[in-house]
């Protein structure tokens, strides 16, 4: 038991260590993109009415989305969009346009 828990204390101290090494070494987005997920963010924010953290059918339709699509965003077809399907298509869609 005392080995288990030396190795557990071991591995949350190297990866607590870590953690901020490794997240200096990944490269920030391009300024566009981060403009742009910004952008969908806010998008997203005020089509949730309900501040449920997802997007329904309603909701999409409600806030000038096209009903037609809404399939087509909603990747786990749980009938509602949650903001990395809405990410997902919108970055899409700027990778299209650059």
């Amino acid at each position: 038991m005392q080995k288990i828990t030396s190795l557990a204390l071991a591995t949350a101290l190297i990866v607590t260590a870590t953690t901020p090494a490794l997240a200096r070494r990944r490269p920030a987005p391009p300024p566009a993109v981060a403009a742009a997920v910004e952008q969908v963010v806010t998008v997203f924010k005020a089509a949730d009415t309900d501040n449920s953290r997802s997007i329904s059918a309603g909701e999409f339709s409600g806030a000038g989305g096209n009903p037609d699509n809404f399939a087509a965003i909603d990747a786990n077809n749980n009938g509602m969009l949650g903001i990395f399907e809405f990410i997902r298509i919108a970055l899409a869609r700027f990778n299209r346009n650059s």
